[in-house]
């Protein structure tokens, strides 16, 4: 007879003994053998002939163990569903951290690249177009910030703080420019309170755009109430675009 070890699959062929098992010559392995063998166990009071072949339960445990433990080492056809294996494909803890942090790089991207198609596109003109009033004493300054501004909003201009208000009264603005150290009757604190201080306003955005010393946004927050602040200087007109476009984005 020949046999196929189910666990090195090496073929045997060998007849079976008198417990109906073969051994594997490669591994070694025991092995039942499917051609029936009657047997009576020893000291047996149902045993019929005297000729049958007597079985010790002492030898035939161990042969019993091993074939059990050669079928357990065989591959099985959903070896791949077991636990462990499900265990190794499983996302790690590194990986779901790795893509939480790819995903907020790309969203910061994404808000870059919005905000630099506002600066370099400019917004459609018309109603729907976001307006951006700038309020500054300084002609030079005004003119720069404006047609920096140009491409990313409507742009209207008040040279000071009566002005100003006289024209967000008319259409109220999206984005408020304000210089801090706006002088004339109506300053520039006072204006920005002002604006603070009255309802249908206060929840204009408004940056500050000066040449007063003021650390950065958190300042500008705490000490006047404002959105932001953008330092004047060189190339302070591009960077006020930029900061404008990104509050526009937000609102």
């Amino acid at each position: 007879m020949s046999l196929k070890c189910p666990k090195c699959t090496a073929l045997i062929d060998a007849q079976p003994d008198e417990l109906g098992l073969v051994t594997c010559g490669q591994c070694g392995a025991r092995l039942r053998s499917k051609q029936p063998v009657k047997v009576t166990v020893q000291g047996s009071s149902t045993s019929s002939s005297g000729s049958l072949p007597r079985i010790d339960p002492k030898r035939a445990a161990p042969a019993d163990v091993d074939h059990v433990l050669a079928r357990l080492d065989t591959p099985s056809p959903d070896e791949t569903m077991r636990p462990s294996k499900m265990a190794v494909s499983a996302p790690t803890q590194a990986g779901l951290v790795l893509d939480m942090l790819l995903n907020e790089i790309r969203s910061i991207r994404q808000g870059q690249d919005q905000i630099l198609a506002l600066l370099q596109g400019g917004p459609a003109r018309g109603s729907e177009a976001p307006l951006v009033l700038l309020v500054d004493d300084d002609a030079k300054a005004r003119q720069e910030a404006e047609a920096a501004l140009r491409p990313v909003a409507n742009v209207k201009t008040a040279p000071d703080g009566n002005s100003a208000i006289a024209t967000i009264a008319m259409e109220k603005p999206s984005v408020i420019v304000i210089e801090l150290g706006l002088a004339g009757s109506l300053p520039g604190r006072e204006l920005l309170n002002m604006i603070k201080a009255t309802t249908e306003w206060v929840d204009i955005p408004i940056l500050l755009y000066t040449k007063m010393a003021l650390a950065d946004d958190h300042d500008a927050r705490l000490e006047y109430g404002a959105d932001g602040v953008v330092k004047k200087g060189p190339g302070s007109a591009k960077a006020l675009a930029t900061k404008v476009a990104s509050v526009l984005k937000k609102h």
